[in-house]
């Protein structure tokens, strides 16, 4: 069978990238097949839906990023959704709520239509509009006095794969906003936006003081590095361009729906961590301790390793590339120069060892293997962008633990083997001397 094209229906599982999160994903799908014998019903039932959720994502219209706005009412929200979709297809007004069900804009409804039904949108609410490769949902207001509209908006917040916190210079430290929702969906900041909506009310100065201040309250809510754009939805500066910009890089690089389903993937196995007994270590990290330091050894060098933690600021998208690749997915550079490295394999490293093979010196392969290239790797999560470090421990490498939990989990293991083999040297030394 012929691979998928870019845009076919199982293109996001074939990506070099998410090939680990697939196996995550489908990893975690059995262990709750295996575990339901024997755990309560009510532990697992959300994982199984959290599963079956995640699965259906990341078979489902790859090509398409689904991206929500969500906010207060009076922020705005719906102007700013017909001004990024082009029409009037949501409603605006005084009345409070304007927004009472969920309305989607994407230029061509009938292509998306299975991701829509999934999105459970009406028919009736689907309109032609706003920028390709994207399903943009105006959502009703969270703080709606309507019940139904708040469960609205957080069954939708759980299946969207990017979500524009709409707020306003009225509304931005709303309590409600930060308590309820933003300090307890910080795991999706990746995939998170703040638009400070109309900001033609203010002069240029009370602006900045409130995107200071707005970014300092996102800092404390867990969001250090979330993009915080000025918008208006009715005046052409600075209007909605920048946040129209950010959605459109986005939508390019097709990541938000792998970085959301890793995220929602995580918080999952943490949920039914106390369900089994002691986690399961990477082969060899502990007994690789012990080996360097009988060899005399003061400690080990773990650079590939510490890149695949929680607290590496490197992409998270490289992080999944580094649990999916295997030890043969590296490769070596500069051998003919002298200054062999060796780097993860791509696009990148793979033409730079063609070139050298035919002779080519540092002066060809300047501009490719730049610092600059490689930066924008772990800035971006684009694996082919550049050259980039890994050694062939990536083969061991199957979860992105926090920095505490893989230090505490090696040392347990190294204390664990020096413990008993060490006893069972002295042992046996003891016996030999008593004969």
């Amino acid at each position: 069978m012929s691979d998928p094209g870019p845009d076919s229906p199982t293109a996001i599982a074939v990506r070099p990238e998410t090939r680990g999160l697939v196996r995550r994903v489908e990893a975690l799908g059995r262990f709750v097949d295996a575990a339901s014998p024997h755990v309560e019903p009510a532990d697992l039932t959300p994982v199984r839906d959290l599963v079956g959720r995640l699965e259906r994502r990341l078979a489902l219209s790859p090509e398409h990023t689904v991206v929500a706005l969500a906010g207060t009412t009076g922020s705005g929200k719906s102007s700013l959704f017909n001004a990024l979709a082009g029409t009037a297809a949501s409603p605006v007004g005084v009345r409070r709520p304007t927004t009472s069900d969920v309305v989607a804009a994407t230029p061509d409804p009938p292509q998306v239509a299975e991701l829509l039904d999934w999105l459970d949108v009406s028919p009736s609410r689907r309109v032609a509009g706003g920028q390709p490769g994207i399903v943009l949902l105006d959502l009703p207001d969270f703080d709606s006095v309507a019940a139904q509209h708040r469960r609205e908006v957080d069954r939708l917040l759980r299946v969207v794969d990017l979500v524009v916190w709409v707020t306003d210079p009225q509304k931005y430290a709303d309590r409600s906003l930060h308590a309820d929702y933003l300090r307890t969906l910080a795991r999706h900041a990746a995939t998170t936006v703040v638009a400070f909506n109309q900001v033609d009310r203010l002069e240029a100065a009370e602006t900045d003081r409130c995107l200071i201040d707005l970014a300092q309250l996102l800092a404390d809510d867990g969001y250090p590095r979330v993009p915080v754009l000025a918008v208006s939805a009715i005046t052409a500066e600075p209007g909605t361009a920048a946040l129209t910009a950010q959605l459109r890089r986005t939508a390019r690089r097709r990541t938000a729906a792998i970085l959301r389903v890793a995220a929602d993937t995580d918080a999952a196995v943490a949920s039914v961590r106390h369900l089994v007994g002691p986690r399961a270590v990477d082969p060899g990290q502990g007994r690789g301790l012990v080996a360097a330091l009988a060899l005399g050894a003061e400690g080990i060098n773990m650079g590939t390793r510490f890149m695949c933690t929680r607290e590496s600021p490197i992409h998270q998208l490289v992080k999944e590339r580094i649990v999916a690749n295997d030890e043969r997915e590296t490769e070596l550079i500069f051998r003919t120069m002298r200054n062999t490295s060796r780097v993860a394999k791509n696009t990148i490293s793979t033409k730079v060892v063609a070139m050298e093979k035919e002779g080519a010196k540092f002066e060809d392969v300047r501009e490719l293997v730049a610092g600059a290239r490689g930066k924008m790797v772990y800035a971006t999560g684009d694996a082919d962008e550049g050259i980039w470090s890994a050694g062939q421990v990536q083969g061991l490498i199957h979860d992105i633990p926090t920095c505490a939990e893989l230090v505490s989990r090696i040392m347990r293991e190294a204390e664990a083997i020096i413990g008993s083999r060490l006893e069972a040297m002295m042992s046996g030394a003891r016996r030999q001397a008593a004969e």
